[in-house]
């Protein structure tokens, strides 16, 4: 598969930054959420292999509610990432399985305090 993404210029700086925290803004349809799935995707691919050879990761991605994480997040990541990657309802999780790559997209709405909650207990 072949990517071909040219990132705008605030999100080709926030994929640039290698800060521990960073936050990217910006109005609605300038490309920040495609920024994050590239962004993710390219950490998932220089993630260390393990001693089996294959790079693990998991990531939490969060939004106010679930139906604003699909109709975002999980639309460009279907998008950009169809044929390498797959939703999996039941666990509101997606995988990528290719290659050495082996990563999970975790989808937390942050509707309830339970919802945050498991935000806070989740391995990542």
């Amino acid at each position: 598969m072949n990517i071909d993404y040219e990132a705008p210029p605030t999100c080709a700086a926030f994929m640039k930054s290698e800060a521990f925290g960073r936050l990217i803004a910006g109005p609605v349809g300038s490309g920040k959420t495609t920024a994050c799935v590239i962004e993710l995707l390219r950490r998932a691919i220089n993630q260390t292999p393990a001693a089996d050879g294959f790079s693990y990761t998991r990531y939490a991605i969060v939004r106010q509610t679930l139906k604003q994480l699909k109709d975002t997040v999980l639309k460009d990541a279907q998008a950009w990432l169809g044929g390498i990657g797959s939703w999996k309802v039941s666990e509101n999780t997606f995988h990528l399985n290719f290659d050495h790559v082996r990563s999970e997209w975790i989808f937390i709405p942050l509707e309830d305090a339970a919802d945050q909650a498991r935000l806070l207990s989740i391995q990542l």
